[in-house]
């Protein structure tokens, strides 16, 4: 440290070695100046497992469990672990060495990921979880995720590949749960940012108003006794043998106040020797460097009295329960180790316990009382040099500030492990489109390896990221307008070039005066929500069209609307009954699947031509079909419409022929009347009719002729002046009796 000092460098690096309990021991020194060069940081670091840890990395190599290798840029081997040996199914490192020639063709299934794979390294230098399916010895199919980079001589020139490969054939089937936004993010992250920032201001309040009093006390000798009598501060001057030269009165709190008896006395008559040694040393550390000296301790005291130990154990034998005996090396060193800056410093001291402080009952000392309720009270010490080889030793009660210090600094740890390791997305952006700050998980979540590089890498989101720049355009000014936004989605692009859709919360953040200085916010990936979106809506729609392929599309709103029973008159519709003329017979002579196929053909193109003419089929029965017209939306010309599609199905039987290579033929009967029309039921919904009318078409259908259509009276009104028709005459029908019935035959 001396030589450091003695040098214009504010910063040194020095490795020394030491024996350490018979040991030798390696350490490296880092130091660096602070203060104007007048103090220095230290840290030690013990590198002596470095070899030991060299020694073990082929343990390592060899144990691991993800595999390691290093290729060659033409694709074979160099060198490769067990462990990769297994993932890739061979029986050892050697024979997937031998075995393996060219990855691009024996390894890959997609042989243009291992250029892919070289293009990444040549570009970047190094890959991060690249994803391909690899073929195993046995010829089975197997994920792995590699991590690698290349290799160069100083020279540039590459000599190899080398790298990780992780089998992930399980994360690839397991499905990852999505995690819902932490709303109250950004509120902690708010509170906590004001709390440091009025701490901060509070702290730099202090720090000036304690620069300002330390520049008044040296204007002049008359001014600071006028200031004394108001400070809080002890304040002590020594010469460079530790005696004190003066002892200024000042207001303290009587925490530590030493008094005019003191004056001429060396430290070492008023503490024990190795407690004045250090007081000395830090004394000349001072006058030798001619620099202040800036240091904090804690003490548990209320106030120092002069005297001996004999007259201070007796006249606090018991201070609160605790002898002075009792506070032995272990409890002082809990109190004073942050006030030495080196270990023999505080060895020395803790050397010292109250065991020895019995044992100097003559010698006088400068004692505490310790407080009623255990506390520490902390203390900032400005030693500064004077004229005439003398110190002033300035110690102020920092102990509240010490608290606001410490809740910062835990507010600062809490904000870093939530910034470092929440799952979702944090980021900072100006108005230009640039990263500030992002978090690991943003890193992760776009695909690179670390935020610092996607922070240098991404230079313009909007185009860079955005798979549709307009959307960071809306995002942009959907914050301007409403001051923060929550659940903005939009897809983006990896740094692989994959997308995925994210959703993100963001606000403004302004200055004081109103002025931008950024945007800042969360991102959450919902790719595996969308994709479970689209599977949903895919599945609604497929049930959407299967129950409109059973009921009519008004009905089925109203059944999903409110499931019970419709039921629905209508005064006047027209239904159709036709059936396939000796169709029993055929289906006797044929094998069911040849039935149901040729039944699915003619019933099929019957479907086409009740969607044609806008009518509602109503169901097959056997070799039957009923369709009917003026429901469930009523329309003036279903009768018209009826006639039309009978004809229609007269012309599209003959397409279809019987065994025998004769055409089909149809009975078809016709009626028009009221009807009452709905579902009823829980289960296998149909939609049907029900009436008189329903039965004598269906009479008309069944006491028909092959090969014509017999209509009623009823329709037969509603039809003469736009159709032919002959009269068939009075038949009896079964259940209605003697009826007039006509036989239609085309249009007019």
């Amino acid at each position: 440290v001396k030589e450091f000092f003695a040098t214009p460098e504010q910063d040194a690096c020095r490795e020394v070695s030491a024996i350490v309990n018979d040991e030798k021991r390696n350490y490296v020194i880092v130091a660096q100046k602070y203060h104007q060069g007048s103090a220095a940081f230290t840290i030690g670091i013990d590198i002596s497992e470095r070899r030991q840890a060299e020694a073990k990395y082929r343990n390592i190599f060899e144990n691991a469990v993800e595999g390691i290798f290093q290729t060659t840029p033409s694709g074979g081997y160099l060198s490769a672990n067990p462990a990769l040996a297994r993932i890739y199914g061979y029986e050892s490192p050697e024979v997937l060495i031998n075995s393996v020639s060219n990855i691009e063709q024996q390894l890959y299934v997609d042989p243009n990921r291992r250029s892919q794979f070289i293009q990444l390294l040549e570009e970047n230098g190094v890959i991060v979880d690249f994803e391909s399916q690899v073929y195993r010895q046995d010829g089975s199919l197997t994920w792995i995720c590699e991590n690698a980079r290349a290799i160069k001589d100083e020279d540039g020139n590459l000599l190899y590949y080398e790298g990780t490969v992780e089998d992930i054939s399980e994360r690839k089937q397991a499905q990852e749960a999505l995690q819902k936004a932490n709303e109250v993010l950004e509120t902690r992250v708010e509170e906590r940012t004001a709390a440091l920032r009025d701490a901060n201001h509070q702290l730099r309040i202090e720090i000036v108003e304690r620069k300002h009093i330390e520049a008044a006390l040296r204007k002049s000798e008359a001014e600071l006794r006028v200031l004394f009598g108001a400070m809080t501060d002890v304040i002590t001057v020594f010469d460079a043998q530790g005696r004190y030269m003066k002892v200024v009165s000042t207001n303290s709190e009587v925490l530590y106040s030493p008094t005019t008896e003191l004056l001429g006395k060396s430290v070492y008559e008023v503490f024990p020797p190795k407690q004045a040694e250090l007081f000395v040393t830090h004394i000349r550390q001072v006058l030798d460097t001619k620099q202040t000296l800036n240091i904090e301790y804690s003490l548990p005291i209320v106030h120092y009295q002069v005297g001996s130990i004999k007259d201070e154990i007796s006249s606090n034998s018991d201070l609160n329960g605790h002898k002075l005996s009792d506070f032995d090396s272990k409890n002082i060193g809990h109190h004073t180790n942050k006030y030495y800056h080196n270990s023999s410093d505080y060895e020395k001291f803790s050397e010292f316990n109250g065991q020895k402080l019995v044992g100097q009952t003559e010698k006088p000392f400068h004692t505490s009382h310790f407080r009623g309720d255990n506390s520490q009270v902390w203390f900032a010490a400005s030693v500064s040099p004077l004229p005439n080889n003398c110190v002033i030793w300035v110690a102020r009660n920092i102990t509240e500030r010490k608290r606001v210090l410490d809740a910062l600094q835990e507010a600062e740890e809490k904000y870093r492990s939530i910034f470092e390791n929440v799952a979702e997305g944090i980021f900072q952006i100006t108005s230009n489109g640039q990263y500030l700050s992002v978090n690991p998980a943003l890193a992760r979540m776009y695909g690179y390896s670390c935020p610092e590089e996607i922070v240098t890498k991404v230079t313009d989101i909007k185009q860079q990221l955005y798979v549709n720049p307009n959307s960071y355009a809306e995002f942009i000014a959907a914050v301007e307008e409403h001051g923060a936004i929550s659940d903005f989605e939009a897809r983006v692009y990896r740094q692989d070039g994959q997308i995925i859709w994210t959703s993100q919360n963001a606000r403004v953040v302004r200055d004081a005066e109103g002025k931008l200085l950024y945007y800042e916010g969360t991102v959450a990936d919902i790719t595996k929500g969308k994709q479970a979106e689209a599977a949903l809506r895919a599945e609604q729609e497929k049930s959407e069209h299967l129950l409109l392929n059973i009921l009519p599309h008004s009905i089925a709103q109203r059944l999903k609307q409110e499931p019970k029973a419709i039921a629905n008159r209508f005064e006047e519709v027209t239904i159709l009954f036709a059936d396939i003329v000796e169709f029993t017979k055929l289906s006797a002579r044929i094998s069911p699947t040849e039935l149901v196929n040729l039944l699915n053909q003619i019933f099929s193109s019957f479907d086409q031509l009740a969607q044609h003419h806008g009518l509602e089929k109503i169901k097959t029965i056997g070799d039957a079909y009923m369709v009917v017209g003026g429901l469930p939306n009523p329309r003036d010309d279903h009768p018209e419409a009826i006639a039309n599609m009978a004809l229609d199905l007269q012309q599209e039987i003959t397409r279809f022929q019987r065994d025998d290579g004769e055409p089909f033929r149809l009975r078809i009967g016709i009626n028009t009347g009221p009807v009452v029309a709905g579902v009823i039921g829980i289960q296998k919904f149909i939609y049907d009719l029900w009436g008189d009318a329903v039965n004598v078409a269906s009479r008309m259908d069944s006491q028909g002729e092959p090969g014509r259509i017999q209509v009623t009276a009823a329709t037969y009104e509603r039809l003469r002046d736009k159709y032919l028709f002959e009269e068939r005459g009075i038949i009896n029908v079964k259940g209605k009796g003697e009826m007039i019935t006509y036989w239609l035959t085309g249009r007019k």
